[in-house]
């Protein structure tokens, strides 16, 4: 069984060609939204049946009995570093589709840029699949197939038709080629509910601490902002991205 570890370990930061899937919720959206299931390790008493039962369907129950395999209370602690209560755990391919030098599909993209926490790009994927974003990208050392963003994510990753870490100048070139306008969510902008937003656009996000680069601001066609109460300095980065969507 060491050999199984070792794969769900490796394959953990998304570097690979798998994705580690974590929980209940996560393996029932993976499969709803066309994953590729390799290996599914269930806890000595997991609850993933129960619960497939009441939230899920008969596609991703069936997906469960295919290929599931009850581990040792040993092998499930080994797995993952902080193993799911609902009792499952999941290799699943990486869709092939997500390249860099792919189009992005549909009206609004989201852009993070250098996001500080893999967990806020995983509740950020979370929105925007919810808001109806196909394409989603970000820039710097985060991977958004990482298994704590799947996990936060709930396994919508899978749901997102262009997903992939891209730098400023692959950012411009992809705007140009979808005749995409560049909108800065940042301090100073046109108040988002005044603005008249294209049709076609990149929302662009910055961190909380330091916004958007004055590379990526000069560059963007468009400059908007929340509306906030006076004092009130930043929102939580995933927070603004709802906001942001919801507001279009």
């Amino acid at each position: 069984m060491e050999d199984l570890i070792n794969k769900y370990r490796q394959a953990r930061k998304g570097n690979t060609d798998l994705v580690v899937v974590e929980g209940v919720h996560a393996f029932k959206h993976a499969i709803r939204f066309g994953a590729e299931v390799v290996h599914v390790a269930l806890a000595p008493e997991s609850e993933a049946h129960e619960l497939l039962r009441e939230f899920g369907g008969e596609a991703e129950l069936a997906e469960l009995d295919k290929y599931a395999e009850v581990v040792s209370a040993d092998v499930w602690g080994g797995l993952t570093p902080h193993p799911p209560d609902t009792g499952v755990v999941a290799l699943m391919k990486k869709p092939k589709l997500r390249s860099s030098t792919s189009k992005f599909i549909g009206d609004t993209v989201v852009f993070i840029e250098n996001p500080h926490s893999l967990f806020n790009v995983g509740a950020i994927v979370r929105t925007a699949v919810a808001a109806g974003v196909r394409s989603f990208a970000i820039s710097g050392r985060h991977n958004p197939w990482h298994a704590d963003c799947v996990s936060t994510a709930r396994g919508l990753n899978f749901a997102l038709e262009y997903i992939n870490v891209v730098s400023i100048e692959e950012l411009k070139e992809l705007a140009q080629s979808g005749e995409y306008k560049l909108v800065a969510m940042e301090v100073g902008g046109e108040d988002i509910s005044k603005v008249e937003l294209p049709k076609k656009k990149i929302l662009i996000f910055g961190t909380e601490r330091d916004g958007i680069s004055k590379e990526l601001s000069d560059i963007s066609d468009l400059h908007a902002s929340l509306p906030m109460r006076e004092g009130v300095s930043s929102l939580n980065l995933a927070s603004s991205v709802a906001a942001a969507l919801y507001s279009c």
